[in-house]
């Protein structure tokens, strides 16, 4: 919740929609934090100024709903209109994958990428390990020695031409595999915001291992031409993280039941 509330601001910000106004002798700050409580509300952030010399010049005050108790009252009796929530698309075009066009995908990047990071499942690494790489049961490392062995790892498997194929035949099936189910089900491509490049795109599941289960989701970005590119993968909890700050994903397989917290892998960087 701290980091879609610190990167719902942060998109706020950069759309002018944080409001601020006085009532009653005091400076007031609210911002829209685009969830809803459970009659479907909208759950404003209310600010008030701070005391003369604090390192911050707004404190916060509460979360509340418009009208509702003393908090949601004092929000209406002070802002009007009320703040816009963040906008993260254009058009509803942005927010659908046109199956018709190509997905180009920087295997080279997203394999070696994926692999130093921490992002591949550890089953499909142990099916290819590079010649001359000893393999090693890298979750039980701490975390300096795994991503130092995953570095290592990656640099095995570029100088092997053999393993680079075969990771990326993996990835060519699960990516088409990902489009045949986006062709049968729309919802299946869900967009993201990603908060470092301030960019929207798409997610697409990607089951490298096992056909049933979704492993990682392949970042999607259209191009100029309309095309796509498909620029790296994230673990499901980052997908998710990235969907919920447009919309509660609606899909059959980013779902919070499927989403395990990862542990190991590094943060992505800001070309991610």
């Amino acid at each position: 919740m701290a980091n879609y509330l610190k990167y719902t601001y942060f998109r706020l910000r950069k759309e002018g929609k944080i409001a601020e106004a006085s009532g009653n002798g005091t400076q007031w700050a609210a911002f829209n934090t685009g969830l809803v409580d459970k009659l479907y509300d909208p759950i404003f952030a209310l600010f008030r100024e701070n005391d003369p010399g604090a390192p911050q010049p707004w404190r916060f005050h509460a979360f509340c709903v418009p009208g509702k108790g003393n908090y949601g009252k004092q929000l209406t009796a002070v802002f009007e209109p009320l703040p816009e929530p963040a906008s993260y698309f254009e058009s509803n075009f942005d927010m659908l994958l046109d199956t018709s066009k190509e997905i180009h995908v920087d295997y080279d990047h997203v394999i070696l990428d994926g692999v130093s990071r921490d992002r591949f499942p550890v089953d499909l690494l142990a099916q290819h390990v590079p010649k001359g790489c000893a393999w090693v049961d890298y979750t039980t490392l701490e975390r300096n020695e795994r991503e130092e062995y995953l570095t290592k790892l990656a640099k095995a498997i570029e100088t092997d031409v053999q393993t680079m194929r075969a990771i990326k035949r993996r990835l060519e099936d699960a990516k088409l595999l990902a489009e045949k189910r986006t062709k049968w089900n729309y919802k299946t491509a869900i967009p993201q915001y990603f908060p470092r490049q301030d960019v929207m795109s798409l997610l697409l599941p990607l089951a490298i291992v096992d056909d049933e289960r979704v492993d990682l989701a392949l970042v999607v970005t259209r191009n100029p031409s309309g095309s796509y590119q498909g620029r790296t993968v994230f673990p499901l909890d980052w997908a998710y993280q990235n969907a919920r700050l447009v919309c509660r994903p609606d899909s059959d397989w980013l779902v919070t039941e499927r989403v395990a917290p990862t542990s190991g892998a590094v943060s992505p960087p800001p070309d991610a």
